[in-house]
């Protein structure tokens, strides 16, 4: 899912994103790393977790400019 902020993106261009979005770790010991199948079918995350995958697809987008609503949830 990360891959559709940038399809072409490499896979440490992905693990810099998620490092930036200090979900690295989380992702690193997750049953299948990068694979691992999330949601209602798969690994559940909280919504912390959740947001800050969301933070590191912005990442990898490069966008020069986010407009974020509730920053602060």
């Amino acid at each position: 899912n990360l891959l559709v902020a940038r399809p072409a993106a490499s896979e440490p261009e992905v693990w810099e994103a998620l490092r930036r979005a200090r979900v690295d770790a989380l992702v690193a010991r997750l049953p299948d790393g990068l694979d691992t199948v999330v949601g209602e079918r798969g690994y559940r995350l909280s919504g912390g977790e959740r947001q800050r995958l969301t933070l590191a697809r912005l990442l990898l987008a490069g966008q020069r400019v986010v407009i974020l609503d509730e920053a602060t949830a």
